[in-house]
């Protein structure tokens, strides 16, 4: 049995029987089969090869019928330099018509140093009219690398918009532990499965999911667009001065353009129904106003605001101190020169003063320093 070149067929052993050419044949009897085949130049299959399978389904098919097929590159050259390809698996692209005719992507194993000898695999890709260049690398110490073939830690993304992420990422061993993003325009932090913050489009929220503010924390109701601290909240920080230019630890800005009547507010509130919605109540407020008209011009008057009668009632001023340093009670304007006016209104008087009588000691004094 032998094959013809000439006749690019298989012969019988008279020279005479011949299997034509693409014909399905096998070689040897079903009983006596070759137990090895060896190629010692090019060998070309016309549609599948099948190894431990005679119905092969695709066009390399390996079959074992008692362990796991493996498919080995071996590399048998024993002075392989550093960063050399151990085996290297081609995907070519045969269409011509936009950049084809050409490998375009490619799974490499190689190996990164000779002493001691190990490996890393590169996954590579292409432009349709690029080189192949390495997309992800996993080196010797199991680390990945994506747009970089150095992972330092064991995943390193480098490049712009480095990483896309469709829901959370989880801490390892611990499932209610994560931080994602669950939906458009959203980010959180989740511990002990329990979001502690949320991000949106609004501001950051701490202790709720829908902040309605830059700054919400704990829950607060829909009515206001206001940032709320539940509970207790401190402020820390270094001493300061403060003057014209220096804020202090804590600095109330109001950036509407100035003007008359433009002001900073600090309002003191109360929710009578543990925030829900509607039922939020402001009881006071101290209210920092421009009364000057020109745009660079600070005059301004610091008011004071409580709240009396029913939870519908509105704020009034009762005390302000203008830009002259002077004290204002009950009335929103100087009476006379001195620095303190009190006005009663309808009451009987204006300044009412007591004292402990065993004591000594006058209930008012007045002292002029002429």
């Amino acid at each position: 049995m032998r094959f013809n070149d000439t006749y690019d067929a298989i012969y019988g052993a008279d020279s005479t029987t011949q299997a034509g050419r693409d014909a399905s044949i096998d070689l040897g009897m079903s009983s006596q089969r070759f137990k090895d085949l060896h190629l010692s130049g090019t060998g070309y299959f016309g549609t599948s090869v099948g190894i431990g399978t005679t119905s092969p389904s695709t066009t390399l098919e390996l079959s074992n019928a008692s362990t796991a097929p493996i498919l080995r590159l071996s590399n048998e050259n024993n002075s392989i330099t550093a960063g050399a390809d151990l085996g290297v698996i081609e995907f070519y692209s045969g269409d011509d018509s936009g950049g084809g005719n050409a490998v375009k992507a490619s799974i490499s194993a190689i190996q990164p140093t000779t002493t001691p000898v190990s490996s890393e695999l590169v996954f590579k890709t292409s432009l349709s009219s690029g080189s192949l260049t390495t997309a992800m690398t996993i080196d010797s110490s199991q680390r990945v690398g994506i747009g970089t073939d150095s992972p330092s830690n064991p995943l390193t993304v480098v490049g712009a918009d480095s990483m896309a992420i469709d829901d959370y990422i989880v801490h390892y061993g611990d499932s209610n532990t994560k931080i994602g993003f669950p939906s458009n325009d959203k980010f959180k932090i989740r511990v002990a499965g329990s979001d502690i913050a949320t991000v949106t489009s609004t501001g950051l929220g701490i202790g709720t999911t829908s902040p309605v503010s830059l700054l919400t924390v704990g829950s607060v109701s829909a009515t206001n667009n206001y940032s709320v601290a539940r509970e207790n909240a401190v402020i820390t920080g270094t001493d300061v001065t403060v003057s014209a230019t220096q804020a202090g630890m804590l600095d109330i800005l109001s950036t509407s353009l100035a003007g008359s009547g433009k002001s900073a507010s600090l309002t003191f509130s109360q929710n009578t129904s543990q925030f829900v919605a509607g039922y939020d109540k402001v009881l006071g407020a101290i209210d920092v106003e421009l009364t000057s008209t020109g745009n660079l011009s600070a005059d301004s008057a610091m008011k004071f605001y409580t709240s009396s009668g029913s939870t519908s009632s509105t704020l009034s001023e009762r005390m302000r101190l203008d830009a002259s340093g002077n004290l204002l009670v009950g009335t929103t304007s100087q009476i006379s020169a001195g620095k303190i006016t009190v006005s009663g209104g309808t009451a009987a008087s204006g300044i009412t003063a007591t004292t402990d009588a065993t004591a000594g000691y006058a209930a008012a004094s007045f002292q002029s320093n002429s």
